[in-house]
């Protein structure tokens, strides 16, 4: 007979590479539309990074709800920890570990960057820094509104605890945190990965203590309007 656990943690795997497999797909097409057939260049105008943000984290949402219902049922509210109880002090702890996470990062990569130099793509950094700031506040909200909640549904919420109900904690953290990794490498900047995992895995930890994907959706929210802030400070 097969283990209801190990069934669950196969249906979140499941969802992962049907998130890959569509994102990959559609950000092909919109970079197709938006340089090919409307002669936008994308470094340039940062609609195209706004509309990939849209697009990719609203299918980590749609796949959240989707994989969540099947796999946690009418339980779905209560195992992704969407609940307002006690919503300022989840803000709280979202912004204590958001700029635990961040300054844990800015040190990694210091350390690595002092014994081994590595250096982000240029054209990565040319999508991802925004051009004004309109498009800095733009970005910033979207993060929060977009990018911080629905990844953690899905990386969080979905993924590790699928995988809880299977291996228990250590694992659901492990597996969470591996492809939130995975879902963020570029071989040209391996070294963004490997910081991904160590915050993936602080988000983990945070998410099962404290039940709640507020506090991780507002760490995750806080981290990037940072290094979106400090990207645009450095232009």
């Amino acid at each position: 007979m097969i283990n209801k656990g190990f069934t669950k943690a196969l249906l979140s795997i499941l969802a992962f590479i049907i998130a890959f497999i569509l994102i990959a797909y559609l950000d092909k097409k919109l970079l197709v539309f938006y340089s090919e057939i409307l002669n936008i260049n994308i470094y340039n105008y940062s609609i195209f990074l706004f509309t990939v943000i849209i697009v990719n984290e609203s299918i980590f949402g749609l796949l959240s709800i989707v994989f969540g219902t099947l796999i946690f049922g009418r339980n779905i509210k209560k195992e992704f920890g969407l609940t307002l109880v006690n919503l300022r002090n989840n803000f709280k702890i979202g912004f204590i570990y958001g700029f635990i996470g961040w300054f844990t990062i800015v040190i990694f990569l210091s350390f690595i960057n002092y014994f081994y130099r590595f250096e982000a793509p240029k054209e990565l950094i040319e999508i991802l820094t925004p051009k004004s700031l309109w498009d800095l506040i733009i970005v910033i909200i979207l993060s929060w509104v977009f990018i911080g909640p629905f990844e953690e549904l899905f990386f969080r919420g979905l993924i590790q605890g699928a995988f809880i109900k299977w291996k228990g904690p250590f694992m659901g953290v492990l597996v969470s945190a591996s492809l939130f990794s995975l879902a963020h490498l570029d071989f040209r900047f391996w070294i963004r990965s490997v910081s991904t995992f160590i915050i993936g895995a602080l988000y983990g930890w945070v998410y099962h203590k404290h039940k709640t994907i507020i506090s991780v959706a507002t760490a995750h929210s806080l981290n990037d309007s940072l290094a979106f802030i400090l990207a645009f400070i450095a232009k």
